[in-house]
């Protein structure tokens, strides 16, 4: 039904000390780390393109550092001219679920991305791994709410 669904799980593990998952929050091309994680970068032959989160907000500035089930990203491709997209669906049983999204929308790249350590940052411990789980939903066409709710957990 021209959508593939692919299922992302990592485990991190702290072996020799406790370690602290944080980010330097700001502007990318500052200094610092601004990822915390699974990302996808769209690269300017789909972009700018349009975002849809499960609460319906479609603008980036919406959508950026706010929690949402899921978040999508189409785009049209220059080189066939048909509309691709992506939209990732947090987990239930992530920690701080629903996550926090990190979304752009600029002329040479568009991003998508799950930050659950926007807000605050993890401690992985030597007790136990941080398990976080996606699904990722690749679809032709735009981010369609019905399909999604549909692929989710």
């Amino acid at each position: 039904n021209g959508i593939m669904i692919v299922d992302f799980h990592t485990s991190l593990e702290s072996h020799e000390q406790n370690a602290t998952l944080d980010l330097n929050r700001g502007e990318p091309g500052d200094t610092g780390l601004y990822y915390s994680g699974l990302m996808v970068r769209f690269n300017d032959a789909m972009t700018p393109g349009e975002f849809l989160d499960a609460d319906g907000r479609t603008e980036v500035e919406e959508i950026f550092g706010n929690t949402s089930r899921w978040c999508g990203f189409s785009g049209r491709h220059s080189e066939d001219g048909q509309v691709y997209g992506i939209t990732m669906i947090d987990h239930p049983l992530n920690p701080r679920h629903p996550t926090t999204w990190w979304a752009r929308d600029r002329k040479d790249f568009s991003l998508l991305h799950p930050s659950p350590c926007y807000h605050e940052p993890f401690d992985v411990s030597q007790s136990g791994p941080l398990i976080l789980r996606y699904r990722i939903v690749l679809h032709k066409g735009a981010v369609s709410p019905d399909v999604i709710e549909e692929a989710g957990w």
